[in-house]
């Protein structure tokens, strides 16, 4: 993972965003099928599902960024000082040691884990997005707009987005990890 101290300005996380799928992709590629869909225990993740778990954790924010402003009004405007992306990181990790899990909706059971080519395909997609649907917006629209975590809660865009980079590295992580220990 980068240094999470360079990333704060709109140019550093669209390149903080990109760097990170690409990085996925391309080790996710690389792997052999054996390694691809390689469970530790039938309740950890694979690989494949780590991937699925990205996706559909991911869709959504590549979505939202192209709705007009106004979608985000429900939501509200910012009403503390922003966190930067190693605060924000460190209270997402906090949150997971004390035993976190993702929602039912964002675990990996709905995508067809064993279609690499579709994984990857719908990855790059969501990478795509997030290029051409970030150009449009400013610095300020960043802080300004506001969307709701399911474990961090109210967060601004900025917030969201590092969120999206780290969560990304996260699972990377992981996915080493439990290749390395096999």
């Amino acid at each position: 993972m980068p240094s999470l101290t360079t990333i704060y300005d709109l140019n550093s996380v669209r390149e903080g965003l990109l760097e990170a799928y690409q990085t996925v992709y391309d080790f996710i590629a690389a792997l052999s099928d054996e390694q691809l869909h390689f469970k530790p225990s039938a309740e950890k993740w694979s690989a494949a599902e780590n991937l699925a778990h990205l996706i559909l954790s991911s869709r959504g924010i590549a979505s939202i960024i192209a709705r007009p402003k106004e979608a985000f009004a429900p939501f509200g405007e910012l009403d503390r000082p922003g966190y930067d992306l190693t605060s924000l990181h460190d209270r997402y990790i906090r949150d997971l040691q004390a035993g976190v899990i993702a929602p039912t909706r964002f675990q990996p059971g709905t995508l067809d884990v064993s279609d690499r080519v579709g994984l990857l395909a719908s990855w790059q997609m969501i990478q795509q997005k997030f290029a051409e649907r970030l150009m449009p917006w400013t610095e300020a629209e960043l802080d300004k707009y506001c969307l709701v975590h399911p474990l961090l809660k109210r967060l601004s865009m900025r917030e969201m987005l590092f969120f999206t980079i780290f969560h990304t590295y996260h699972h990377l992580e992981i996915i080493k990890k439990r290749l390395n220990n096999a």
